[in-house]
């Protein structure tokens, strides 16, 4: 794993040679097509790093809070944070949220804000009116098919009604993610309806019992197997409920295969030093 994370290391440099960018794609960071892209999959490796090496927590996260800042990218933002209140106390998490407030001042934070600021269809921000579009297809669809979905892939074959996607549609004359919703959940739920619902109601129990494990993870006590399974869990919420991109992806199998492992797993004394 620290091989992955030397590895994000040197492709989060690259991304500052032009040249080698996609130039197809806004804010392409290569192999990425997006920035967002290469934040879904570094943080389950972040996760992992962070909570492994103890020692260098603080600084794995400093490391992961600057380059969302400099890539501008609110889904790495959101890891980060996520990850402070998973391992550190409450409190020294809002220490460091007011501290960041106060350094508002001499930051310009004005991408992500805009982003925040106002999270509804009246919004003009492309980014929020995505996000808000994938919820309101999950409504729709939940209507339409009596709860039971509109069947696997069929998000942007079937019609639904978005008033995000017409203000989408507005402003750029084309459509914006129909049919991956832009984040995982809501995709879920218009294909498969209540059955996504009790899913996901069931991953975010088992995404608790990650973020305990990780809280109480010891080094050469516990299995690092399995907190490598539960920091792919944990590091998924993002892509769950902030920004996705479908089913068929490698973040998506990671989450299918830890979960697997997880059922099988069996704790003979927790000790695993592989």
């Amino acid at each position: 794993m620290k091989i992955a994370f030397v590895a994000f290391l040197i492709i989060f440099i690259f991304s500052f040679i032009k040249p080698i960018q996609p130039v197809y794609y806004n804010k392409s960071i290569f192999p990425f097509t997006e920035a967002s892209h290469y934040a879904l999959y570094f943080v389950g490796c972040l996760y992992y790093t962070a909570v492994r090496y103890k020692n260098y927590r603080v600084w794995l996260l400093l490391f992961a809070l600057a380059v969302s800042l400099l890539l501008k990218n609110l889904t790495l933002l959101v890891s980060v944070i996520a990850l402070a209140f998973c391992l550190f106390k409450f409190w020294m998490v809002f220490v460091g949220l007011a501290v960041s407030v106060l350094m508002y001042n001499f930051l310009d934070l004005s991408y992500f804000t805009g982003r925040v600021e106002n999270i509804s269809s009246d919004s003009s921000n492309l980014s929020t009116l995505v996000f808000v579009q994938g919820w309101e297809l999950a409504i729709d669809a939940l209507k339409k098919s009596s709860g039971l979905g509109i069947g696997l892939q069929q998000l942007g074959e079937i019609r639904l009604t978005s008033r995000a996607s017409r203000i989408i549609y507005a402003l750029t004359k084309t459509e914006y993610n129909i049919t991956d919703a832009g984040l995982t959940a809501p995709k879920l739920i218009c294909e498969f309806g209540v059955f996504a619902i009790a899913a996901l109601s069931v991953f975010l129990i088992i995404l608790a019992k990650g973020v305990l494990y990780m809280r109480k993870f010891v080094p050469g006590k516990f299995s690092n197997k399995k907190l490598l399974a539960y920091c792919f869990i944990v590091s998924f919420f993002t892509e769950l409920f902030v920004r996705g991109v479908g089913y068929f992806a490698g973040t998506f199998f990671l989450v299918i295969t830890s979960l697997i492992y997880l059922y099988f797993y069996r704790d003979y004394s927790e000790k695993d030093t592989e």
